[in-house]
């Protein structure tokens, strides 16, 4: 009895973990819709622009956030991700936040996101340089005249 039940459990596991998928440009919706759902996750709407000619948009509650899939509804091929964070703040104050996103974990919740290539910063140190001038004050100043 407990070896069946120990061999549903892991059927459960191995058939749930087939079904999770880590969500990139090169899936469809429907392959990503699947595996959000059998992750989970939440499907969410949000007020935003209208998506362009031929596309649309599928929205997920994600932590604090949404992630938002636009893809294409002639190939259902995702155009890219998203990730969409604001304050609670009324809407006409609200800080909100948009990152380009890479891939998403359904299994995990791991969100990566792209950052914009730059030159590399300098270390704080090597920008601090010594002063040349002292600042002195005026024997007036100090005087009480």
């Amino acid at each position: 009895m407990k070896r069946q039940l120990l061999l549903v459990f892991v059927g459960f596991l191995f058939s749930a973990s087939a079904s999770a998928a880590v969500i990139t440009k090169e899936m469809t919706i429907s392959e990503a819709y699947k595996a959000m759902k059998a992750a989970g996750w939440i499907e969410t709407g949000l007020d935003m622009l209208a998506p362009l000619v031929n596309e649309s948009l599928q929205s997920w509650s994600v932590d604090q956030g949404v992630l938002i899939l636009r893809y294409s509804t002639t190939s259902n091929q995702i155009v890219s991700l998203s990730f969409h964070v604001s304050d609670e703040r009324p809407k006409a104050t609200r800080k909100t936040f948009d990152f380009e996103v890479t891939s998403f974990d359904t299994t995990s919740g791991l969100l990566t996101i792209k950052t914009a290539k730059g030159k590399p910063r300098e270390p704080a140190e090597e920008k601090l340089q010594p002063r040349s001038q002292t600042y002195r004050t005026s024997s007036v100043a100090g005087s009480g005249r």
